[in-house]
């Protein structure tokens, strides 16, 4: 873990990013829909640090790091290894709290997209039996997964999640455990109450369907350049679904979802503007660039800021 001077530190420079826009003071290593990830040296040992939006007061904080260790307890319960992660909180002086999600840095040759990058078909279709036996294994009306490939990394002859921080967890009436307020703070006030009503619950239900899942890991094979393995994965996944996937669905899928998130960062991106340079306050979010996404046959080109490098 971090030492408690190495964490303020990190912080006051995040804050600082916060308050200018300016990140160069700080080692991104990544962009997901809402926090980024940030490199951090403490112990002698490299630390990857996501940022969560802040909690209220410490009950909050509490709750939500109950749920944190108990999504990760299930996840291992049901046979998914997770890459040891922990949480660390600082105080405010206004009595909210600001929790990092810490994991060791890991090396970028094993991220599971690197690695099929340079991966024989044998090889390909050996890591993708793997990370589909995973989310078969684990995904339920009651346990939700994001499988995109860029939150899987190899461990050895098996392969382990990186992005833990969403504890997708359902009680038995089908409500979501977690407070989606926390992670509705990312959204510009004006819209938040139609991402309230329409998105957050289609894109969090996805999440609990194993088909919906796989669909949106196959689907985004293409925007990490990856299309050509789309056929052999989709046999490898309609052997393991009672409703199989077809590549117009996968090219369908993809499209709608480059445009829903290219409006997703717009709108962040021009909230940042007023924020910082019309009403002078800070934007508690660090935003990536543009980057390039890579366009499907058939479809439109779209780009998908926030995508998750490292964590």
């Amino acid at each position: 873990m971090l030492a408690l001077q190495d964490l303020v530190a990190l912080d006051a420079a995040v804050t600082h990013a916060f308050s200018t826009g300016d990140a160069s003071g700080l080692e991104v290593l990544g962009y997901g829909e809402i926090s980024a990830v940030v490199a951090c040296v403490s112990g002698g040992q490299s630390w990857a640090c996501k940022r969560l939006p802040p909690f209220p007061g410490r009950a909050d904080a509490d709750r939500y790091s109950a749920l944190f260790d108990e999504y990760l307890a299930t996840l291992q319960a049901r046979g998914v290894k997770v890459v040891p992660s922990m949480l660390q909180r600082l105080a405010r002086d206004d009595g909210s709290v600001v929790i990092y999600c810490v994991q060791p840095l890991l090396l970028a040759e094993r991220l599971a997209v690197q690695i099929l990058k340079r991966s024989s078909e044998l090889e390909a279709r050996a890591l993708f039996e793997a990370v589909c036996g995973r989310i078969i294994a684990a995904v339920s009306p009651q346990v939700g997964i994001d499988g995109q490939l860029s939150n899987w990394v190899v461990d050895g002859d098996d392969v382990a999640m990186l992005d833990v921080t969403t504890p997708m967890l359902k009680d038995a009436a089908g409500r979501n455990r977690l407070d989606m307020e926390l992670f509705l703070a990312a959204v510009p006030p004006p819209v938040r109450p139609l991402f309230r009503r329409y998105v957050v619950p289609s894109v969090v239900d996805k999440y609990h369907d194993p088909r919906g899942v796989t669909v949106d890991l196959i689907a985004n094979l293409t925007k990490e350049g990856l299309e050509s393995h789309i056929g052999p994965f989709l046999q490898i996944a309609n052997r393991r679904l009672s409703q199989p996937i077809d590549a117009v669905e996968v090219r369908r899928y993809y499209a709608g979802d480059a445009r829903v998130w290219t409006a997703w960062q717009a709108l962040r991106r021009c909230d940042r503007f007023v924020r910082l340079n019309l009403l002078g306050q800070p934007y508690p979010f660090l935003l990536p660039g543009r980057i390039e996404r890579h366009a499907a046959a058939g479809v439109n080109s779209g780009q998908r800021d926030g995508e998750q490098v490292d964590e």
